[in-house]
């Protein structure tokens, strides 16, 4: 389970970390890691890692209590340790918003990883040649 650190810790030197009040924006930034890492390294523990962050928000979490509905796209504050924070300010409905985004970016990276390059991109070829420097030709549409 994804445990953000907890705002109650922020400002407390050489203290360890709290666990409440979690927030949004831990996920959004944790996604967002998650992504640029699985799109360098292809490793699929970082999509791994990223759903967990993501699923924080539907309600695997401390409290098992969602703070996204999905349906609506709002989402409350964070996490209290006794209940969700039930304000919905710009700051969690965007950070959710761009955890989204990443999580749907790195579902295409995946997909584009695993497909034929030919489908994507009829006209172009791209070859090797004897010496292994790259070729590219483009041929001609066909006109309809």
């Amino acid at each position: 389970m994804f445990r953000p650190v907890g705002s109650d810790s922020f400002g407390a030197p050489h203290a360890g970390p709290e666990p409440f009040d979690q927030q949004p924006l831990e996920v959004a930034a944790t996604v967002a890691a998650c992504r640029i890492a699985y799109e360098i390294t292809g490793a699929p523990r970082y999509r791994t890692d990223a759903d967990r962050a993501w699923r924080w928000l539907l309600g695997e979490n401390d409290l098992g209590l969602a703070l996204l509905d999905p349906k609506t796209g709002r989402c409350c504050d964070g996490l209290h340790p006794d209940r969700v924070n039930a304000n919905c300010g710009a700051e969690s409905v965007v950070s959710a918003l761009l955890a989204a985004a990443d999580m749907n970016a790195m579902e295409l990276t995946s997909r584009l990883a695993t497909a034929d390059l030919n489908l994507l991109a009829p006209h172009w070829q791209t070859a090797l040649s004897i010496d292994g420097s790259p070729e590219t030709r483009v041929e001609k549409a066909p006109h309809a």
